[in-house]
Formats: structure tokens, C-alpha cells, sequence
């Protein structure tokens, strides 16, 4: 298998303060860790505040990114459904229901 890298960008809403998903962001680790972990074909994956308009989720994987976007869906459901609270226009929730979301690799 071959490794490959990803960059999701969240465009935050305008409301939201920055400081405050990343001040969101540190007790959800451990979840997202355990998920990733589960998955077993994440090398690392991280979020970051960008900017006070943007929040990335980046990371390094093998195998299809469809594959891990189901998988983080399931496994991290909660994680991502914490967040996307946050961002402008976002998709569905729960994230949880396992359906693979509408996400695009950049």
C-alpha cells in the first residue's frame, strides 16, 4: 500500500470564536486517537486552527481515502459531530450513522 496525505478544511462560521474549538479541541482527542487506532491505517492525523475563519484535519493514511472518511464516520462520529457545530454549512449529523459523508480529498 502506498501512504497518502489529506487536508480537510472546515470554513468556521462566522459567529464562532477560533479560540473557542480550539479550546474544543484537546479533551475530544482521545476519542479521535482510540478511532484511529481501531482504524489501524492512520499514521497520524491532527486538528489545527488555520485561521479565525478555517479548521483543518490533516493526516497521513494508507489504503482509500472513501474507506477511511466511513470508518472515521463511524468510529469518530462524535468528534467530528462536536465540531461541525461550528462550521458553516455542514453536513448531516450524526456523523455516527456510518453513512460515508460527502467529503472531498484536497
Amino acid at each position: 500500500m502506498s501512504q497518502n496525505h489529506f487536508t480537510l478544511s472546515f470554513p468556521l462560521k462566522p459567529s464562532v470564536d477560533a479560540e473557542v474549538v480550539a479550546e474544543l479541541l484537546p479533551p475530544l482527542m482521545p476519542a479521535l486517537f482510540r478511532a484511529n487506532d481501531t482504524i489501524g491505517t492512520v499514521h497520524y492525523s491532527r486538528f489545527t486552527v488555520l485561521s479565525e475563519k478555517t479548521l483543518l484535519f490533516l493526516g497521513d493514511f494508507d489504503g482509500e481515502f472513501a474507506q477511511l472518511m466511513a470508518d472515521l464516520a463511524k468510529l469518530a462520529g462524535p468528534v467530528f459531530d462536536a465540531i461541525l457545530r461550528h462550521v458553516e454549512n455542514p453536513p448531516p449529523s450524526p456523523s455516527s450513522n456510518g453513512q460515508p459523508r460527502s467529503l472531498s480529498m484536497q
